[in-house]
């Protein structure tokens, strides 16, 4: 090999590429802490797909060299379409006439751009390495393949929000739509979150776990989804009949009834029952412009009075009453005197567990009786 070239590193041997920094220091050194598979890349951000190539990063001759005297021009590369592919010109100097056919036939024809903002030269001038993205050329001996382009979990490592001088929002990467939302529809198929990004990538159950994310951080679903994607569904306009029939708002007061652990599956019936409720005048906690003169129950003969059917309801599956019912309500009943109007709901002889239970749940006990000191024997 002749001498080396002065300069930094960067660039891949896949043509335009992203997700590539400078490396201030010297030749590729063996790596052997990096994982043997690696991760698949993302057909939608490399729309022209894994390629083979008969050149082999970690042969003892080509880790001599720095990055840029085969990848020339890369640490001044501002654009991802840039082609930073070795041209047979960078390698003959270092290979004699004999082997110049062969690289010929080894030539790359240019690839898709792809669909990512990325500059070499930015990460060059803080030196950054290039096998800080391009990890997988420290073990290619043989050939170089598709695991050599960067995924978004190298890049994560610095723009994933740990250090606040480093952006971190999506779009300062991915393609854009008019108004700012991320472009998510390709020819190739539809881009989706990584399945190590926090719970957020879009699979068959994420329709039940959006809504912990939509909750606990709501600006990151609205990077690529509208708000009116959202209320489309939670305000009724499209019903999601993939998950119920169309008739849905009408049976599913007796769907709740008759097996209340498949609904609890997805939905939290304090809170998504009750609020739903509470809007449209069936819960206790309605406004009082807003609540229905109907009743639900059955007449309070029945239902409080006589068999006492909400006992045994509440006692079966206390879930269904918190549907539209706060706590508030059974203490206005069954509070001692002071706090409610003194109806125990215990049943006989239940004074000699009362200990127990209070040791068991003492706010319960609290709720409705208050000072619970002299309460026990």
């Amino acid at each position: 090999m002749r001498s080396r070239a002065a300069g930094l590193l960067v660039a891949t041997t896949f043509g335009a590429t992203a997700w590539i920094g400078a490396a201030s220091g010297g030749p590729l050194a063996p790596d052997r802490s990096v994982a043997r598979r690696p991760e698949p890349r993302s057909r939608i951000v490399y729309p022209g797909g894994e390629r083979i190539v008969p050149m082999p990063h970690g042969i003892e001759g080509h880790r001599e060299l720095r990055c840029e005297q085969c990848h020339r021009g890369a640490s001044r590369s501002t654009r991802s379409a840039d082609v930073l592919v070795p041209t047979v010109e960078a390698c003959v100097p270092c290979h004699d006439a004999s082997e110049r056919e062969r690289l010929l036939a080894s030539t790359i024809a240019p690839r898709p751009a792809p669909r990512i903002a990325f500059s070499h030269a930015a990460h060059a001038r803080l030196g950054i390495r290039c096998v800080a993205c391009h990890e997988a050329v420290l073990r290619s001996d043989e050939r170089t393949d598709g695991g050599a382009l960067p995924t978004m979990r190298s890049c994560h490592r610095c723009h994933g929000g740990q250090d606040e001088r480093v952006r971190s929002d999506c779009g300062l990467c991915h393609e854009r739509r008019p108004g700012g939302l991320l472009r998510v529809h390709f020819p190739e198929g539809t881009m989706n979150p990584p399945s190590w990004l926090d719970g957020m990538h879009h699979d068959r159950d994420f329709l039940v776990r959006h809504r912990w994310i939509a909750a606990d951080e709501p600006a990151r679903c609205g990077v690529c989804h509208a708000e009116r994607e959202c209320e489309d569904c939670h305000d009724g306009r499209t019903r999601p009949v993939r998950v119920h029939p169309g008739d849905f708002l009408a049976s599913h007061g007796m769907q709740a009834l008759r097996a209340q652990s498949r609904c609890a599956s997805c939905h939290t019936p304090q809170t998504f029952c009750g609020e739903c409720h509470a809007r449209l005048g069936l819960a206790t906690t309605s406004a009082p412009a807003a609540r229905l003169s109907g009743r639900f129950h059955p007449p309070a003969s029945q239902w409080i009075a006589g068999p006492v059917l909400h006992a045994r309801q509440a006692a079966i599956a206390m879930h269904t009453c918190t549907g539209c019912h706060t706590e508030r309500d059974c203490v206005v009943c069954h509070g001692a005197p002071g706090i409610g109007a003194d109806l125990s709901p215990h049943p006989p002889g239940f004074r000699a567990q009362c200990r127990q239970a209070r040791e068991l749940a003492p706010r319960a006990c609290v709720r409705c009786h208050g000072n619970t000191d002299a309460l026990c024997p």
